[in-house]
């Protein structure tokens, strides 16, 4: 029952970013892709946004730092939502859910790559982007059993269209392209901010 809620979850949390990241645009050869990693706990959301255009990539990083719960007390929307809270309804839950987000103040870092002098990276952009939904969705040990872990959730635009993935804590065996994405970005992240 947990991981179909967990799933549910997924599916909530990507269903507006789907109407929303389809009507991009991108030009031939670009690369959006957008993430969201959730972890268990509702609190820690990390938001990043990959822009490849041409030979540059721009990661913006964003992670939840707080929510602004004085705020929230004092929206109407949400004073009536929780009024007759019932938790097994996931609308109702949803409903909670996009009103705190309304509130929540994120940590935003900027990174710009130069893809002549990064090919690696350019290449696991392309992998992503040029990889079927399907593919990378499917888990290559089959059955896993996770206690914890994160969400997943990307929209990936290219002049092909748009693809929307959601996994549940990717790992090298399970999930190979997913983890080194994440992994690469990560690294380009972490290499950058120290300098």
């Amino acid at each position: 029952m947990r991981s179909l809620t967990q799933f549910l979850l997924i599916v909530i949390l990507l269903s507006p970013a789907k109407a929303l990241f389809a009507q991009e645009v991108v030009n031939k050869g670009d690369v959006t892709i957008h993430v969201r990693i959730t972890p268990i706990a509702i609190y820690g959301t990390t938001l990043i946004d990959i822009y490849k255009r041409s030979d540059k990539v721009e990661i913006v990083y964003a992670r939840h730092d707080s929510t602004r719960f004085s705020e929230v007390r004092e929206d109407t929307a949400y004073i009536n939502a929780s009024k007759n809270r019932n938790y097994s309804d996931s609308s109702q839950t949803a409903k909670l859910r996009k009103i705190l987000k309304r509130y929540y103040v994120y940590d935003t870092t900027k990174v710009t790559i130069d893809l002549k002098k990064d090919t690696a990276y350019n290449k696991i952009l392309q992998l992503m982007a040029q990889t079927s939904k399907k593919e990378l969705e499917t888990s290559k040990v089959g059955q896993r059993f996770v206690l914890d872990g994160f969400g997943f959730g990307s929209t990936i635009v290219t002049d092909k269209g748009t693809k929307t993935i959601g996994v549940r804590t990717p790992m090298p065996d399970s999930h190979p392209i997913i983890y080194n994405f994440l992994e690469e970005t990560r690294s380009r992240l972490k290499s950058r901010l120290r300098h």
